[in-house]
């Protein structure tokens, strides 16, 4: 009796594993498990590992390949493989929205690992189970399963098994609006990774930690955080994840209106995606690229990336992007006021927005759906278990009592399968009936829709129309007004029907520009492009004032010619004014700026004569050097001016022509016949602010090579040369600096313990100062003489 009732039990167990084996099976998988003869271990640990590196790539390859693993996983007995198999292919019904059979995977997982003990294991599963609970937007079942791992990990040593913990406690508390608590909870998540350096799990922590601070509109804190999770990426490993940082950190910046960083960050989101290859992300941020030229604006780069990214899109048959797409070219066209293409996308915009809308409420009727049948299965589930532990209870009892318990498990468990199967067909029938009343509801829903989009566009364009300050006129090719807006009669004081009567647009037009405008429409007819011109109108009472106009051909399909054109005026007689009024402005205030200059330069030369006549009279052989040198000074500075003076533009200096009037001066100011002056100077342009110590920094340093570098009659040499430090490679700090200034002398040279600070003297010290002031670099050489080496950005 006993064998029979075990093969009665056995043959039970068999009918449930082919049913459940049935729910797997494929014709692909029965091709691929041909060339595994061996089925081991090792070949299901091969296949889950390939089914995991191909899992952002090609979801379907990838589920192929862990069916399989589960396959033979299951028919040697191989635990670790039935368990890494189930929790794949839960992950990859879950990516593919089939939330049902994610969860069968992930219920069955668990249990297995309950029943060895696996600690580690059923955190893992249980963490699944809670991420999709809230997936689904039903927090409180997630909460139950957060807590029974809570419960679990009290006995966990590994803090990246608590950081797990907290983190779904974080992603709880967020579902339910929360930020304060899910902000705690992801910290104390973040610190229990850190202990043991989890890096990607780290990652994902700050990544949430953004999302939360965004929610609380805290954007700068979101950005910190989501650079945070940038830096806790390894290079190349998780490429799908830093494009999406980067995309999330553009739109903080989109919320704060800085469209140059948003266009970065986008840029560097799509050169992550070009790397995976994910096809999808590729298009998505083209658009936002697109997007983000086009609120800088840069137009051209705007259609471009739109374009490319609207082609791609199409191919994806991606609703979503799709709808994105024609809602920025929309904008885009509005913006180069094409209002025939703008019109197109729109249509095409309110089109994917409707499909839009339809795939997201089905996600949601899925989602509906596939809850009610996991809390179906999870109480299935329950029952199931409390069977067994009366079972064992009973066994322990008596066996007798076994038998008759084990009968009527034996019953019960097929009484389910049938209930089930009953079950499964009433449910399809009913899905049938479902979708039939669904499809038929959404193409009336559709109809009435597209006719009340219909409506609201017919009624847009009208009151745009009607109720823009600009004129919209529809003209033909012979210039005859077939529509003209009622604005006409603010602008021209006529009446729509007077100007209906006029024979063409050239009546109120100023005679000197009728010529320019024709020739300008018969261009638009050659060149069936858009034209814009300005021009001075006429009003009915003969007043006139600046008008500017946009022209757009409407092109004649079949013949390709144009037929008719639309035209938008405007008065634009204010900017006009204001524009005059700027002119005039400006060339006011360059002309007293190069007064300014010339009274500077004057008062210099004032200071350099009362300094002589000081001299003169003054018997003092220091007091006479120290003024020549501030005569040297002041005529270094009055040179700047002098040639802002004679310049056309009074704001920037030619450096080389500078150098070289000044290092002139000083010669014929030393007149010493026993040295010879040598210059290299290349020619640039930098403004006053950086040539006026550049000036001084030249007078201090070659008046010290004239005063000190050759005593008694010692005669010798001075250079000085200027270069563009990008025109050769003969440089110490490549890159940071763009020119390069030596003044060297071949003389008695420096003293071994000379340093130019305070103590070496004034001139020493004016040099440090403005050294200091332009940001540049000085380097003091002993070798041959005495050389001062200045490298500076201009």
């Amino acid at each position: 009796m006993r064998v029979f009732f075990h093969f009665i039990s056995f043959l039970s167990l068999a009918a449930i594993l082919l049913f459940t084996l049935d729910v797997f099976s494929s014709p692909a998988i029965e091709d691929i498990d041909k060339k595994f003869l061996q089925n081991t271990p090792a070949e299901v640990d091969s296949l889950d590992n390939l089914a995991y590196s191909i899992l952002s790539a090609n979801l379907e390859q990838s589920r192929i390949l862990a069916t399989l693993a589960l396959k033979i996983s299951r028919k040697i007995n191989y635990n670790k493989g039935i368990t890494t198999s189930l929790l794949q292919l839960g992950s990859i019904y879950f990516s593919n929205e089939d939330y049902y059979k994610s969860f069968s995977c992930f219920f069955e997982c668990l249990d297995l690992y309950e029943k060895n003990s696996d600690i580690e294991g059923q955190l893992k599963v249980l963490g699944q189970i809670a991420a999709g609970y809230l997936i689904i937007h039903d927090p409180e079942k997630a909460l139950i399963y957060i807590r029974k791992a809570e419960l679990i990990s009290r006995d966990a040593l590994e803090p990246k098994m608590h950081g797990n913990i907290h983190l779904l406690s974080a992603k709880y508390y967020y579902e339910k609006r929360f930020f304060d608590i899910a902000q705690k909870e992801t910290y104390l998540s973040i610190f229990y990774f850190n202990k043991d350096r989890h890096f990607e799990e780290e990652s994902e922590a700050y990544k949430f930690l953004g999302d939360i601070f965004l929610q609380k509109k805290q954007f700068y804190k979101s950005i910190y955080n989501y650079q945070l999770s940038i830096q806790k990426i390894a290079n190349e490993k998780n490429l799908n994840s830093l494009s999406i940082l980067y995309t999330r950190i553009a739109h903080v910046y989109q919320l704060l209106s800085d469209y140059r960083t948003v266009l970065k960050y986008n840029f560097n989101a799509l050169r992550a995606r070009e790397k995976s290859g994910n096809q999808e992300f590729i298009a998505s941020s083209l658009i936002n690229i697109g997007a983000s030229y086009l609120k800088i604006p840069e137009f051209d780069s705007s259609l471009y990336y739109l374009r490319t990214g609207l082609t791609l899109a199409k191919s994806l048959k991606k609703n979503y992007m799709l709808e994105n797409a024609y809602l920025q070219l929309y904008y885009y066209y509005m913006e180069v006021k094409d209002y025939q293409q703008a019109l197109k996308c729109y249509e095409n915009y309110t089109e994917t927005h409707r499909r839009v809308l339809a795939d997201r409420n089905n996600s949601d009727i899925q989602k509906l759906e596939a809850g009610r049948l996991i809390r179906d299965a999870e109480n299935q589930n329950e029952i199931l278990k409390k069977g067994n532990d009366i079972q064992r209870l009973e066994i322990r009892s008596r066996h007798i009592q076994t038998f008759f318990f084990e009968i009527l498990i034996l019953a019960a468990a097929m009484l389910v399968i049938f209930i089930y199967n009953q079950q499964s067909k009433h449910k399809k029938s009913r899905m049938l009936l479902h979708s039939l009343n669904q499809r038929l509801e959404n193409e009336i829903r559709e109809k009435s829709e597209a006719d009340k989009t219909l409506r609201k566009s017919e009624e847009l364009y009208r009151f745009m129309a009607e109720n823009s300050m600009d004129v919209i006129s529809h003209l033909d090719r012979n210039y005859k007004r077939l529509y003209i807006s009622p604005s006409c009669q603010k602008l021209y004081g006529y009446e729509q029907e007077e100007m209906y009567r006029m024979n063409n647009i050239f009546q109120i037009i100023h005679p000197d520009y009728q010529q320019i405008i024709s020739n300008a429409f018969s261009e638009m007819q050659k060149t069936k492009q858009p034209i814009q011109f300005s021009y001075l109108a006429i009003r009915k009472d003969g007043s006139e004032f600046w008008a500017e106009s946009v022209a757009n051909p409407i092109i004649d399909e079949s013949s390709g010619e144009v037929k008719e054109m639309i035209t938008v005026v405007r008065d634009v007689s204010i900017r006009k004014k204001h524009e005059e009024e700027l002119s005039e402005n400006a060339r006011q205030k360059e002309i007293l700026l190069r007064e300014i200059h010339h009274r500077v330069k004057n008062n210099f030369a004032v200071m350099t004569s009362l300094m002589n006549m000081q001299k003169e009279i003054s018997s003092s052989l220091q007091l006479n050097q120290a003024l020549s040198e501030l005569q040297l000074r002041i005529r270094t500075m009055s040179l700047v001016h002098e040639q802002l003076y004679l310049k056309d533009n009074i704001h920037d200096i030619r450096l080389g022509e500078y150098l070289l009037n000044l290092a002139n001066i000083i010669s014929d100011a030393f007149n010493n016949q026993r040295i010879s002056l040598h210059t290299d100077i290349d020619e640039g342009v930098v403004n006053i602010e950086m040539a006026l110590p550049l000036g001084l920094i030249v007078n201090e340093l070659l008046t010290n090579c004239y005063k000190y570098a050759f005593p008694g009659q010692r005669k010798g040499n001075i250079n000085i040369r200027l270069k563009n430090i990008q025109n050769y490679k003969e440089t110490t700090v490549p890159g940071k600096y763009n020119w390069d200034l030596i003044i060297q002398d071949d003389g008695i040279g420096l003293p071994p313990a000379f340093v130019m600070d305070a103590s070496a003297g004034m001139g020493s010290q004016i040099v440090q100062i403005l050294v200091e002031q332009i940001e540049a670099k000085l380097e003091v050489s002993h070798e041959i003489g005495a050389t001062f080496r200045i490298q500076f950005t201009a």
